[in-house]
């Protein structure tokens, strides 16, 4: 699958084109979902390839994290965490939608997080009710996704191990 140029607003309300990011190198994406029980989850795996952000580097890959949220917000995420990659806003969901990874929340769903005193209204800026599943890709610099991965089950997130060997893998291409 070619991704388009699709454009992402950065946490500085910059507008850019994931393609600019990977025509110097491959891409990481990784999604980000604004859940209040996988926000810890979210954080240990931003950290967990935070961590591994030099090897990643070392082959010749560019980590981004996108997330559905406001720019606001998505700049928060990368300071709060000391983040060294950026966090785009996919606002509106453009790219989800083009890879096919939108759900939307039901009923029982949208109290649960009215429960737990998310407004994904105000972190997503849309009525919506949609969401990303988390996932992982290699993008490369032609804009074929070169590995994804992909659980419904909000639970589990790509291992940063798996993101280096994708990055090991495909270092030479």
């Amino acid at each position: 699958q070619r991704l388009a140029l699709w454009l992402s607003i950065d946490a500085h309300q910059a507008g850019e084109r994931l393609h600019d990011r990977v025509v110097a190198g491959q891409a990481a994406h990784r999604a980000i979902g604004a859940e209040a029980d996988t926000q810890k989850l979210d954080e240990l795996a931003l950290k967990a390839l935070q961590d591994q952000l030099p090897t990643i580097h070392a082959a010749g890959v560019t980590l981004v994290a996108v997330s559905p949220q406001l720019p606001d917000y998505s700049l928060s995420t990368q300071q709060k965490q000391g983040l060294a990659f950026p966090v785009l806003s996919d606002t509106g969901n453009a790219l989800a939608r083009e890879l096919g990874i939108i759900f939307t929340l039901n009923a029982d769903l949208k109290i649960m997080y009215e429960g737990f005193g998310i407004d994904l209204l105000a972190c997503n800026g849309e009525e919506s009710f949609e969401l990303p599943v988390p996932g992982g890709y290699l993008i490369g610099q032609d804009g074929i996704i070169l590995e994804r991965y992909l659980d419904p089950d909000y639970r589990n997130r790509l291992e940063p191990e798996t993101a280096v060997a994708w990055a090991r893998k495909h270092k030479t291409l």
